[in-house]
């Protein structure tokens, strides 16, 4: 049984290699078939993904159902409110070579968001890491509760 990176519990569910609603923003919502098929290799295998859930887009089971969904969603979201923020001022940030997070947040509890999308990374990181067998730090575990 695989355990939970962040909490210890058993492992049932999968996270995104990259946000569903990313895949979705920018690829449609599929089915991705002839003409707009969203391609994957892995390896020397060619592997052609059908929607924004296949499995093909996920890590391995790395989180329980509540770190996956309850305990991080507030991490998801600011990361929602960032990769929009990027869309929509692609050319000034190309111009200006810099993303001002105070900008993309602009509320006063503007550091509470900020780090809310600093654990988002944290937790594909770990994901990443724990996917691939590797150990997660203690210290990005105990970060994410």
């Amino acid at each position: 049984m695989k355990k939970c990176w962040i909490c210890g519990a058993c492992a049932d569910t999968r996270e995104h290699i990259n946000k569903k609603s990313n895949i979705v923003q920018i690829f449609g919502r599929g089915p991705y078939q002839k003409g707009n098929r969203l391609i994957k290799n892995k390896d020397t295998k060619t592997i052609f993904v059908q929607s924004p859930n296949s499995d093909h887009l996920k890590f391995g089971l790395t989180l329980c159902h509540f770190c996956n969904t309850t305990n991080t969603q507030s991490y998801d979201r600011a990361y929602e409110i960032f990769f929009s923020y990027i869309n929509k001022n692609e050319s000034e940030i190309i111009e200006y070579r810099q993303i001002n997070l105070r900008r993309i947040f602009l509320i006063d509890s503007h550091y509470e968001k900020r780090t809310d999308l600093f654990k988002y990374f944290v937790k594909v990181f770990g994901c990443c890491l724990a996917d691939h067998n590797f150990p997660v730090p203690h210290d990005l575990s105990k970060s994410m509760i």
